[in-house]
């Protein structure tokens, strides 16, 4: 269960609260002014003036212990008590590592709340009649506080809008997320938030020979990886066919092999052939390309994964319960949760994930363009131009690219009259478009920047990464971590130029060079992207009668009539196709498994069946 706690403004004990069974559990730690109840996994510092909970992994130990001149084998309970006796309310921007922390000083009755900068470890809280509770699960929140699961409205809006997530709200009414990189202070009955991390006042890192970078780079990958090896226990990758997975079950092999240790790769298939031609630019088995990886290392174990492992449903509610949300891709839910339960059912602890590489180690560089353009630095704009048409893209795409930061209004206005609406993100979601309108969550959000960074670091905020957690916690017991987004890694790859990723005209030329001689040249030199889940038809097909039950049981929830395109779902449901078509992937890959996601969510919150599948698991 992670961490939980609540706090009261009153001088009075909070032992005598009603705990459901599943946080009875817990090991509870009452204080004067509030209750704390952690989990074994967890450090927890009780005095008789404070408690101190870390829930995650502290990666700076070592200079932590140096700057307060410590003993190197100092606990880590008692390393963070003097770093917060030293740095109080500062201590989070201290850290480095996944962490969730929370702090009650009893004297002054005030509570701390912080999360990573990546957000990868979960902290939601609330606030109560007398005070503010905390915990870990939004789930375990609720029971605590005895409060009903009900839907926030404005989170469903700007989900369905296709947005990424900028705000502290859940898709649970009263419940609140910690932002990631952000402290909660809260003292008598007010709270204050903050930012600990601000990664665009990161210096640009200016060097002479562009394959500087790539040593660098290698540098905070192996770094990045190495942290979050076990130092007992089975290590297990997802392994696809491309850079990102390619890079982190390359490094983590090499690591291993010195101590005999064994690698566990899982690479998900489609449960039969299907034709690429048929997918633009993309390729729909990983599993020459991860066998290409597997074969340069004797100590990677390869385990392939079925895309049909897990029925669609079934999958769906096990990871909706896990992750407290909807599902943004349902068809990889299946492939996801027989991946965890396969990696646990060999018996590893930890599963190395890649989400989010494409925004860090394998950046493409995509406003390098504008960038080079308004710095007036035209030679080395005209070598990326010239090298990106050689590379295979139009000049029509780089045109666009080039120009769209300067004249956004013009861009939109050009892309709607070829047929891309400014609602275009919601009509991928399954969306009614009249409520994102009434909503104000109708139009795009993310305007183009000449700043790449800027951009990225808007994405990197709402990739809710604290799902990938969850998920591996819930129904595994693995620790699903995720090296990508390594807040040092995170930190120099913000700082690299952009143009370096894209040097000479060459997408993700950065890791390609970094990867040399380390990565089969099928896999570094790919410019196709894999396609997961590409089999999600017949994975569809086969729950059609499920489907058009669900539907009929979502059209008793009123927010899901205002808010999904049900007519739409039904035309679609009637007019089932028998084969694949391209242009069939936006209606049958995306709008109708994400708006049956968001729908059974709300219909399953209203009924009182969310969180079922988890429930049985927790309380045993």
């Amino acid at each position: 269960m992670g961490i939980a706690g609540i706090c009261q403004e009153a001088s009075c004990s909070p032992t005598s609260l009603g705990i459901s069974d599943v946080l009875r559990n817990s090991d509870q730690h009452p204080v004067p002014g509030a209750l704390f109840l952690t989990s074994p996994d967890t450090v927890c510092l009780p005095s008789a003036s404070h408690i101190l909970v870390f829930d995650g992994r502290l990666d700076n130990r070592n200079d932590l212990t140096s700057t307060l001149c410590l003993a190197i084998n100092i606990s880590l309970s008692d390393l963070l008590l003097n770093a917060w006796l030293r740095w109080g309310d500062e201590l989070p921007e201290h850290l480095t590592g996944d962490f969730a922390l929370a702090i009650w000083d009893c004297s002054h009755r005030k509570l701390l709340l912080a999360r990573d900068v990546a957000g990868t470890r979960p902290l939601h809280f609330t606030f109560t009649p007398k005070g503010i509770a905390f915990a870990s699960f939004a789930r375990h929140l609720l029971q605590l506080t005895g409060k009903p699961a009900e839907p926030d409205e404005e989170r469903v809006a700007e989900w369905m809008g296709g947005h990424f997530h900028r705000s502290s709200d859940t898709f649970f009414e009263g419940i609140q997320a910690v932002s990631p990189g952000h402290v909660l202070v809260w003292q008598n009955g007010r709270h204050t938030t903050r930012s600990f991390w601000n990664p665009l006042k990161i210096p640009v890192l200016r060097l002479r020979d562009p394959r500087e970078y790539a040593e660098g780079l290698l540098h905070y990958v192996e770094q990045a990886v190495h942290r979050r090896i076990p130092d007992h226990g089975l290590l297990a990758t997802h392994l696809s066919g491309g850079l990102d997975s390619s890079t982190l079950a390359d490094t983590a092999a090499r690591f291993l092999a010195p101590e005999g240790r064994t690698l566990l790769a899982f690479t998900a298939v489609p449960a039969t052939p299907l034709d690429d031609s048929l997918f633009r630019n993309r390729f729909t088995d990983e599993t020459p390309f991860a066998r290409a990886v597997v074969q340069r290392h004797s100590n990677i174990e390869h385990i392939l994964i079925s895309n049909h492992a897990n029925g669609f449903f079934q999958a769906l509610d096990r990871c909706t319960d896990a992750t407290e949300r909807p599902s943004l891709n349902p068809p990889n839910a299946v492939w996801l949760l027989a991946i965890l339960q396969a990696a646990a059912q060999h018996g590893a602890v930890t599963l190395l994930n890649g989400v989010g590489g494409n925004f860090t180690l394998s950046y493409h560089g995509q406003r390098a363009l504008p960038g080079l353009l308004a710095a007036g630095r035209i030679p080395s704009l005209s070598r990326v131009i010239l090298g990106l048409h050689r590379n295979g893209e139009s000049w029509k795409h780089i045109l666009a690219n080039l120009m769209q930061p300067f004249f956004p209004k013009t861009h939109h206005s050009v892309m709607s009259f070829f047929g891309r609406k400014a609602a275009a993100r919601g009509v991928g979601m399954g969306a009614s478009l009249s409520f994102l309108e009434k909503s104000g969550h109708l139009a795009e959000r993310l305007h183009p920047s000449f700043d790449g960074r800027s951009e990225r670091v808007v994405v990197l905020g709402g990739l809710d990464l604290e799902q990938v957690y969850m998920l591996g916690r819930t129904v595994a017991s693995i620790d699903d971590v995720v090296p990508p987004l390594d807040r040092d890694l995170i930190e120099f790859c913000l700082s690299i130029p952009e143009e370096i990723c894209c040097l000479n005209g060459d997408r993700r030329s950065l890791i390609r060079t970094t990867m040399k001689d380390r990565l089969p040249d099928m896999v570094r030199n790919e410019r196709r992207r894999g396609l997961q889940a590409a089999d999600f038809l017949p994975l569809l097909t086969a729950e059609l009668p499920a489907i058009r039950l669900e539907l009929a049981q979502m059209e008793q929830v009123d927010l899901v009539r205002r808010a999904i395109d049900l007519p739409r779902l039904h035309r679609l449901v009637e007019q089932w196709p028998s084969t694949y078509h391209p242009s069939l992937y936006g209606d049958y890959a995306l709008a109708l498994p994400r708006a049956l996601s968001m729908g059974r969510f709300l219909r399953r919150m209203e009924d009182g069946s969310l969180f079922s599948t988890v429930r049985s698991d927790e309380a045993s």
